[in-house]
């Protein structure tokens, strides 16, 4: 049985593709129809798999944020406004210095769109330190961009002017995170801006300890 959205072939018992995490569509066979289908869309995937490999490179940055250039490419679509979402870190037991959980879930984001954690570092002695992994899943090429962005920079971010990071990487399949940052107000951004077409899962577990 073949994906109508991406082309991947899946056992015929799936419920999902294998692949781009679609619902497949059951039944006995694959029509003419079907395959024709499956076929363009996995024929647009590897082309703007290509087309991606020549796109911009997103660099980390630690401590000191950079200030990045407007980029041409929109952050979201009038017709589908960026999610973003305000999470406090539950009372886990933790001691004073850590590690508190920011974030610890699987995340959806459509094409063209963003999520936003937001989170406080405090004014403590020692250096704040935001560690953990992150994984993507879905599309062509299995990514998101991760960004770590202060109330600024997530303004100018949102507007799509230059704005200050204190990191910005892709996250190809599987990353693992560890920026310091000082006192202040954070969001953790997973963006989806760059794809056209398919959404992405983001698997997060992050936390913030005091070193």
């Amino acid at each position: 049985m073949f994906c109508i959205h991406c082309g991947k072939e899946n056992p015929d018992e799936s419920t999902y593709c294998i692949k781009c995490g679609e619902r497949v569509v059951t039944g006995s066979g694959v029509s003419n129809r079907m395959l024709i289908l499956a076929g363009s869309a996995a024929a647009v995937s590897i082309l703007f798999g290509v087309i991606s490999l020549f796109g911009d490179q997103m660099k980390s940055r630690q401590a000191t944020p950079s200030r990045v250039a407007a980029s041409p490419s929109p952050i979201a679509s009038p017709t589908q406004p960026v999610t973003e979402v305000e999470m406090i870190p539950a009372e886990d037991g933790s001691s004073d210095s850590g590690p508190h959980n920011i974030v610890s879930e699987t995340i959806r984001i459509e094409p063209k769109s963003f999520r936003a954690i937001r989170f406080m570092v405090e004014p403590r002695p020692g250096t704040a330190r935001l560690s953990g992994e992150v994984v993507a899943a879905g599309g062509g090429r299995d990514d998101i961009y991760l960004l770590i962005l202060d109330d600024a920079g997530l303004q100018d971010y949102r507007h799509k002017s230059g704005y200050s990071t204190y990191l910005e990487t892709r996250v190809t399949d599987r990353k693992q995170v560890s920026v310091t940052l000082p006192a202040g107000s954070y969001h953790v951004v997973f963006s989806n801006t760059h794809a056209r077409f398919y959404p992405k899962r983001v698997r997060a577990d992050l936390k913030l300890s005091y070193e």
